[in-house]
């Protein structure tokens, strides 16, 4: 992982800087786009952009792919979610916002965004029950305390 990272690190740095203006941080190198749009393909079937690839029935051992429009499309979606330009390809400040640290829950269901679903098909749970197992040592025990309520607060108001 730590191998994978410091790849992406030395790509975002040698073609994010210093590609020329306008070029959106495309890349040229074929094995580097293929790794990339494999990694997307993960991505997006994760987080629910596109569907995940299926066994097919003729062929018990092989994957069904999606195809290449599918892929574009799903990135056309995401890049537009996240407020990147929709060029429907991995570039850098794709590749980049896809390796981002996030949480594990979908941003589109069947290919509706989340975000036109009602609340109550998001969360089906009314009551989440929580402990805080360590405590910082810069924080007191009320002080974390506090930080948790506040936190949960927050994210009751915008849910």
């Amino acid at each position: 992982m730590l191998s994978y990272a410091l790849l992406t690190l030395s790509v975002l740095a040698h073609l994010g800087f210093g590609a020329p203006p306008g070029t959106n941080g495309d890349l040229s190198n074929p094995k580097l786009k293929e790794l990339f749009e494999d990694d997307a393909k993960q991505y997006l079937s994760a987080f629910g952009y596109m569907s995940a690839p299926k066994a097919t029935k003729a062929d018990e051992g092989k994957v069904q792919q999606p195809s290449k429009y599918d892929l574009q499309k799903a990135l056309e979606r995401f890049q537009k979610a996240f407020l990147i330009y929709p060029s429907g390809v991995v570039d850098v400040p794709t590749h980049s916002k896809m390796n981002e640290y996030r949480c594990g829950n979908k941003d589109m269901l069947l290919g509706e965004s989340l975000r036109d679903l009602t609340k109550g098909e998001l969360w089906k749970k009314k009551v989440l029950l929580w402990k805080i197992t360590s405590y910082p040592s810069s924080l007191t025990q009320s002080q974390t305390r506090e930080a948790c309520d506040e936190a949960f607060e927050k994210w009751r108001q915008v849910t």
